[in-house]
């Protein structure tokens, strides 16, 4: 584990983010700046304590540039408190099994693995709050007294590395240049954590060679597309219908090595189900699991 600077901030983000996603926090809404948002250190949006700034506003800047006091905000006004906050935080990284106990919002003590970055970073890719704002490259919010800040995102691979959709980067003195990158190309998604760099071009540097070295050396292999038929007219006892199909629920993709091949061993047809059965329920069969009833 390792210094990440403003990284740390991230776990806060993605609370934020799923909020948003689970409709808890409304984008269209004001948020009046508390003296302890506006007074967070490090990268800010400068918002000042009392002014009524649109949450969405906020949220922009907590994604592109990891703004503290916007993040502050943000947090303060979908828990009601820092306290509870950071008791949401923490619980949501247990979830993910990372051992992780914060003490404020933007706890700069905290120190990750690359693994634990990777963790978090693979669920920040799953919001769809996220993913639209972390791509932007440059923007702006006009403050209460018309005065404007730009944002400015400090990951440039989004602008020099074909296919980079995100995701964050953070940098200081103890902790050298970090960043967590994720690029998509056709089905491959890669992602890449550097920690530790010397320099933000170092940063960047590592993280295309991880990249080069990943789409030129692997492959995906989809074996299961979501929505084909896997079984046809499984017969049913007790049911409405005398047979039903059993379909993919999701993708099943494989990534290897070029050069590799995959076998697939078979899977045995069930001789029958038992009704009752319900459309769009996920069969469990012999311990497979992610074919629905069709």
């Amino acid at each position: 584990k390792a210094p990440l600077a403003g990284l740390s901030r991230l776990p806060a983000v993605l609370a934020i983010c799923e909020a948003v996603d689970a409709g808890e926090l409304d984008l269209k809404t004001t948020i009046s700046v508390s003296s302890a948002a506006a007074a967070i250190p490090g990268p800010t949006a400068f918002v000042e304590a009392n002014e009524n700034v649109g949450t969405e506003t906020l949220l922009k800047s907590a994604i592109i540039i990891n703004a503290g006091d916007a993040i502050y905000a943000l947090a303060e006004t979908l828990s009601g408190s820092e306290e509870a906050f950071v008791s949401r935080m923490n619980q949501r990284l247990a979830s993910m099994n990372l051992s992780l106990q914060y003490q404020n919002i933007t706890d700069a003590q905290i120190k990750m693995s690359p693994a634990e970055l990777a963790t978090l970073g693979m669920e920040l890719s799953k919001s769809k709050t996220y993913m639209a704002y972390c791509g932007i490259y440059m923007d702006s919010i006009t403050h209460e007294k018309g005065n404007q800040t730009e944002l400015v995102n400090p990951n440039k691979l989004i602008k020099t590395y074909p296919g980079c959709t995100g995701l964050a980067t953070g940098s200081s003195q103890d902790a050298g240049y970090c960043g967590i990158f994720m690029v998509k190309r056709a089905e491959m998604t890669l992602m890449c954590v550097v920690m530790g760099a010397r320099n933000s071009a170092e940063r960047f540097s590592a993280a295309k060679r991880a990249f080069d070295y990943g789409f030129a050396s692997c492959k995906t292999v989809t074996f299961a597309k979501q929505g084909a038929v896997w079984f046809e007219a499984i017969p049913v006892d007790g049911g409405a219908q005398s047979t039903v199909d059993l379909i993919v629920k999701n993708s099943g993709v494989l990534l290897q090595k070029s050069g590799q091949t995959y076998k697939s061993e078979k899977l045995e047809k069930p001789e029958k189900l038992v009704a009752p059965l319900v459309g769009g329920s996920v069969l469990n069969y012999n311990g497979v699991s992610g074919l629905l009833y069709q």
